[in-house]
């Protein structure tokens, strides 16, 4: 495969994410858990840096491209790691659920050991 159908494969699958999307996707998309954390974070540091590049005399277009970047960057990192804490946190519970429940086996096989 040369590179140029390689270019047009690339465009194509491109192409097709894009189109698919739709929306309803981001109707919801408040109402995730880590979506407004995630912005917040993101907002704040992107002006903070933004805002620094300004006042170390930065062309406009430079920190503005800073601060684009920096909040782009800061919303993934932010949201992936609140999503990896809300898996941690299930698994745990998970975890815990599966104890107790061992646990009231456990006292139902000795319950039902006395009472017979």
């Amino acid at each position: 495969m040369d590179s140029k159908d390689q270019q047009s494969s690339v465009f194509s699958a491109l192409w097709k994410t894009l189109t698919s999307v739709s929306r309803n996707d981001f109707k919801h998309l408040v109402r995730e858990p880590c979506f407004k954390q995630s912005q917040i974070v993101g907002a704040t540091t992107g002006l903070g840096v933004g805002g620094i590049q300004l006042m170390l005399k930065a062309r406009k277009s430079v920190a503005l491209n800073w601060a684009f970047f920096t909040y782009v960057g800061m919303c993934i990192a932010s949201w992936e790691g609140c999503n990896y804490r809300q898996r941690q946190a299930l698994k745990k519970l998970d975890i815990e659920l599966t104890q107790i429940e061992g646990k009231l086996t456990k006292r139902r096989q000795a319950r039902d050991f006395y009472e017979k």
